[in-house]
């Protein structure tokens, strides 16, 4: 709880420098009358841009197997941090088959556990369909 207080302050901090930088020092005190060729540009600035991100968007495509592998592994590393240990029912720490305690009644196993095993996982796992499709032929 220390370090909350500077990190929200470094937060606001940044998010103004980054406003300052991107969209230049805001002048509240005069807002400048636009014309009507200066409002049609300014519309049309507006629309080209987002016609261009719609494009970007639609050039990603589908989804792949591996995002889909690593969205799936990120969620169960989530679920398995938030169930380690809830509070309001035993968590997951607590299987009979993890039932090492330490001398003071504390589980053996952190909440760095689980990160270390989807670690393990994102590099063991395949990332291409075609590797389960040909795994009977040898992966030819």
């Amino acid at each position: 709880m220390f370090n909350v207080p500077p990190m929200i302050l470094n937060t606001l901090l940044c998010w103004i420098y980054l406003q300052i930088h991107f969209l230049g020092f805001p002048r509240f005190w005069k807002r400048k009358k636009l014309t009507p060729e200066e409002e049609k540009a300014d519309t049309d600035i507006h629309e080209s841009i987002k016609q261009a991100i719609k494009e970007k968007y639609d050039d990603l495509g589908d989804i792949r197997f591996h995002e889909m592998g690593v969205l799936l592994l990120f969620l169960v590393m989530v679920f398995l941090w938030v169930f380690k240990d809830p509070q309001f029912i035993p968590g997951w720490d607590s299987l009979p088959f993890l039932v090492h305690k330490t001398s003071s009644g504390r589980s053996f196993i952190k909440e760095s556990t689980p990160t270390f095993l989807i670690c393990v996982l994102l590099f063991a796992i395949p990332g291409k369909t075609s590797y389960y499709k040909e795994y009977r032929s040898g992966g030819k």
